[in-house]
Parts: structure tokens; sequence; C-alpha cells
């Protein structure tokens, strides 16, 4: 018991030490803290944000009638569509039941895209989004051209994904790879997801105004399914 309390304790260090260095790939607490017990506030904060961004588990509804049938295979396997303006209860996009957006119970998702097999296309939102503002959002290509520019923000790929949504109840199930490798590295102080305390993540070789200007160039696929 004692050495594995000394081998939680040295991890702790470990990442404390990574975060507040700011060495490129690190957590941001070195920017953001005030002091080392803030520090420790905001790195749990971050962990819990981290864990609750690994899988999507609960049941979507809406106000308004919408529908989805859609699931990916590791993002490379994209089949069905679907659109969805509404709200999300349970498990994923940096909350629990509310916990984590400030919100009670339940947060704001929006959905829309679709995959034939080899091509796709997905863009969501969580929590604060503006439907008309892509950076707000995440947007990707799935299937063959995941690997082509545009490239989507990191995080949300590969992912196995399940939903289905019919009037205005639905399920969602989904599993994000990278999320998961995010979590644990977290734990000693990385962030490759580039999201601690911020809403949206970037690429390590990206600034935070490179993504967002990136998210605009999947404008004419967000134009095609807002007209359909």
């Amino acid at each position: 018991m004692t050495r594995w309390r000394g081998l939680s304790s040295a991890m702790f260090a470990t990442a404390m030490a990574a975060g507040l260095s700011g060495a490129p790939g690190c957590t941001s607490l070195g920017q953001r803290a005030k002091s080392f017990p803030h520090a420790v506030g905001l790195y749990l904060q971050d962990r819990f944000e981290d864990f609750t961004e690994v899988a999507d588990a609960g049941f979507t509804f809406s106000l308004k009638s919408g529908y989805v049938l859609y699931t990916s295979t590791g993002s490379l396997v994209p089949v069905g569509g679907g659109y969805l303006n509404g709200w999300f209860f349970g498990l994923g996009g940096g909350q629990l039941f509310g916990i984590g957006h400030r919100r009670f119970l339940a947060t704001r998702y929006y959905f829309a895209g679709g995959g034939v097999g080899a091509w796709g296309y997905e863009e969501f939102g969580w929590d604060e989004f503006d439907t008309e503002d892509l950076s707000t959002m995440h947007c990707q290509d799935t299937g063959a051209p995941l690997f082509l520019e545009p490239t989507g923000r990191p995080g949300p790929f590969p992912s196995f994904r399940a939903h289905a949504h019919a009037g205005y109840l639905g399920l969602m199930a989904n599993a994000h790879v990278y999320e998961t490798l995010d979590f644990l590295l977290g734990l000693i102080g990385f962030d490759l997801c580039g999201d601690d305390g911020v809403r949206l993540g970037k690429w390590s070789w990206q600034t935070y105004e490179d993504a967002d200007v990136n998210s605009f160039e999947f404008s004419h696929y967000h134009t095609g399914i807002q007209d359909y």
C-alpha cells in the first residue's frame, strides 16, 4: 500500500511539474494557475473534462422533431446520417448530467452529417455553439478523406459511433480513441488534444486561431446540410 501511495504521489508531482513548465504538448496549467493550490484545482477539473470526453453514453431528446440513424467504425466506415439540434442526457462531451457545463441534468447537443461507407462528414456541437459559426463546433471528414486536408480538430477521431434518434427521443453510444489517450497522458501532464482550459482544442502545430479558421474549410458541406 505504501509503495502504491508513493507511486501515485510521484505521478501527481510529475504531472504538476510538466504542466507548470509549459512545455509543448503539455497542459497549460503554467499559464492559467495563479498559485499551486489553484493549479491542483485546475488539474482536477481538466482531468474530469478529459474523462467525460472519452465516451458518450446517454439519451438525446429535442423539442423539434429530428432524425439520426448513424454509425461509424473508427471514423473510417461511416454509414447512415441525420440531423439533430437538441439536448443530451448522460456522460459525454466534457460533462456528466450537466456537471461540467454548468447545466442541470442535460446539456445542449447538435449533430449533422452522414456517410456512405468510404466517405462521410460529421459536425457536432456541445453546450455552447452556433450552428452558423463552424468555429464553435467539431467538423471533420470521415472515411477515406479523413486523412486529407482540411483536418478537423483533435479528439473526435478515431471514434466508434452509434446514434439513433427518431422524432423527439434517441440513444447514443460513442467511444473516442484519441480522447482516451488524451485522458491517460493528461494524468502525467500532457495535453494531446490541446483542450485543457478551452472549449475546443487544436493540433500541436496550430494556434487556436488557425484551428478556428480551418473549421470554415468545411463550409460547403455545412451549407449543403442546412439547405437540405
